[in-house]
């Protein structure tokens, strides 16, 4: 498989909140803006616990965006569960 230019925002429970929301992430969700300005095919979203509709909404909507300009997007998001998953199955997390 190849290598693929990738761009991470990583949330941890520090945001305080059960559910990630756009605004957990930077004022207004300016996070979000930054992640979808790098250089990357492949945008990763992750939290500990669930991520709202509207995040995952707003993340469909930019990388539509940057395909509409004949840009190559995917995004991958990563919810507790699947965080827990990974963990598991790497042996850290039992």
């Amino acid at each position: 498989s190849a290598r693929r230019a990738t761009a991470f925002l990583l949330k941890g429970p520090g945001i305080g909140r059960r559910e990630m929301t756009i605004a957990d992430c930077g004022k207004r969700g300016d996070q979000l803006v930054r992640l979808f300005t790098a250089p990357a095919d492949l945008f990763v979203v992750q939290y500990v616990g669930p991520v709202s509709e509207m995040l995952i909404r707003d993340v469909q909507g930019k990388v539509a965006e940057l395909l509409a300009r004949g840009r190559t997007a995917q995004y991958l998001i990563i919810d507790g569960q699947d965080t827990a998953r990974l963990l598991y199955a790497h042996g850290k997390l039992q």
